[in-house]
């Protein structure tokens, strides 16, 4: 949350809940094309693999 609050909501005032959705939602491809500081590997990318590594087994 820490990186939400500090990306998305500092300094900012939202007049509907409408208005900060659309903000983290503009914010959210951003973030994802980082390379994430401690794997060094581009957080997208790596969204992407872990989920299908935690699909259910057949």
């Amino acid at each position: 949350m820490n990186i939400v609050r500090d990306h998305v909501l500092a300094g900012r005032a939202f007049s509907s809940v409408e208005e900060l959705d659309a903000a983290f939602m503009a914010w959210v491809p951003l973030r994802r094309a980082k390379v994430h500081g401690t794997h060094g590997e581009v957080i997208g990318h790596r969204a992407v693999r872990d989920h299908m590594a935690l699909r259910p087994l057949p």
